[in-house]
C-alpha cells in the first residue's frame, strides 16, 4: 500500500470498474428522455446571423467552398 491509502491494484480495479461501467450507459440522453422540445416536435431552425454591414444572413457554422473540386461534396454540403 502507498502512503496515500491507495495501492496500484486498488487503482486498477476501481478503474476498470469505471471503465467498465461505462458500456451500460445508454448511447445518448434520448433514451433516457431527455429531448428538446424542438425534438419532440420535429422542428429544426436553423439560426442565421447577420455578416457585418452586407447584411447577408448566415449560419454560424458553414462549409467554405473557395477551393472545393468536387461538385457532389458542395451538393452534399447543401
Amino acid at each position: 500500500m502507498s502512503k496515500n491509502g491507495m495501492g496500484r491494484r486498488d487503482f486498477m480495479k476501481s478503474s476498470l470498474a469505471g471503465i467498465g461501467s461505462l458500456f451500460f450507459l445508454p448511447a445518448n440522453g434520448a433514451e433516457l428522455g431527455l429531448q428538446t422540445q424542438r425534438e419532440k416536435s420535429g422542428e429544426r431552425k436553423i439560426i442565421h446571423r447577420t455578416l457585418g454591414k452586407t447584411g447577408i444572413k448566415l449560419p454560424p457554422i458553414n462549409m467554405g467552398v473557395m477551393n472545393s473540386d468536387n461538385p457532389n461534396l458542395v451538393r452534399a454540403a447543401l
